[in-house]
Parts: structure tokens; C-alpha cells; sequence
């Protein structure tokens, strides 16, 4: 995810059709279901 379309979204003052879940929050879940940590850089 190259966290583009939110990129596009901010600076167009609009939002997505289907919403995007912050990368925060997404790490956050797949700890939730997988047990595993993923490293954000």
C-alpha cells in the first residue's frame, strides 16, 4: 500500500467511495488476527 489514493483523497478535500482504514489501524487488526507484529517504517 503505498498509501496514495489517501494521499489523492486529502488533497482533494474528499473521501473514498470504499473507505480506507488508516495503516495504524490496519496493523493494529492483523495483530488481532494473525498474533504477528508488522514493522511500519
Amino acid at each position: 500500500d503505498s498509501l496514495v489514493r489517501r494521499l489523492f483523497d486529502e488533497q482533494l478535500g474528499s473521501q473514498t467511495l470504499t473507505p480506507i482504514a488508516s495503516l495504524k489501524n490496519r496493523v493494529k487488526k492483523w495483530k488481532q488476527i494473525s498474533g504477528k507484529q508488522l514493522s511500519v517504517y
